[in-house]
């Protein structure tokens, strides 16, 4: 498999752009992180995904972390505003 997996994906442009967007803020960027549920310290399950995931580092300050989701043309749902605020 060459490149990167999320080729494929309908928000693959949305994406781009995003991380672009982060990229030329000085953000390090990533798309399509995988979460993954761990039992006795073995993978169990897939969650879900972090579309694009952005780190910028700050002198001085902790690192602020930016995660975006893409959406291809159909409503959101809501709860996932709250999902990484536990």
């Amino acid at each position: 498999m060459s490149g990167f997996d999320g080729m494929a994906d309908k928000d693959f442009d949305l994406k781009l752009k995003i991380m672009q967007l982060f990229w030329r803020q000085g953000s390090f960027v990533r798309p399509n992180i995988k979460l993954y549920d761990y039992i006795s310290g073995k993978r169990a399950r897939l969650i879900t995904d972090i579309d694009v995931i952005a780190i910028k580092p700050i002198h001085f300050q902790p690192h602020l972390i930016s995660i975006c989701s893409a959406k291809s043309g159909k409503e959101s749902d809501k709860a996932q505003m709250f999902w990484l605020s536990g």
